[in-house]
């Protein structure tokens, strides 16, 4: 019985080692496992950051393209806008130099107008035509053609 004993123990002792190398072959198992499954998702993360950080990058150099372009527009707008006020300016001063120019012809016509008329009743006044003086020599009267 003794051996019989024995022959259990050892077999007993043996089962246990056994399984206590199946169970560190499962955990060196789980454990290479776990660590590929940190290394694949440390890869993973580290590739979205940087395609994130690509994107980033990507559309700060869109935005600054934009910021160009945008600012490229405006200076042509304040050239555009600039030299349309030249012309407005320059038209404006051209009509107010044609309207003075007229205003001083129109004048100037007036003063001759007057001065025809103040000839003329002189000339009636010192040629004896006493009768039809007042007549002519009143300006309302006196009506000389412009050209």
């Amino acid at each position: 019985m003794l051996l019989t004993t024995v022959d259990v123990s050892t077999k007993d002792a043996t089962g246990l080692h056994e399984k206590l190398d199946r169970k560190k072959s499962v955990e060196q198992h789980n454990s290479d496992t776990q660590q590929r499954f940190a290394d694949q998702m440390e890869a993973m993360f580290t590739e979205m950051q940087t395609a994130v950080e690509q994107q980033g990058a990507k559309q700060q150099a869109m935005l600054s393209s934009y910021k160009c372009s945008v600012a490229e527009l405006q200076k042509v707008n304040d050239r555009s806008v600039s030299g349309m006020m030249s012309t407005v300016t320059a038209s404006f001063q051209s009509i107010k130099d044609l309207v003075h120019s007229s205003m001083a012809k129109c004048h100037a016509g007036m003063m001759e107008q007057e001065t025809l008329c103040g000839e003329r009743r002189t000339l009636h006044s010192s040629s004896g035509e006493d009768g039809l003086s007042p007549a002519l020599g009143s300006p309302q009267h006196c009506v000389v053609a412009q050209d």
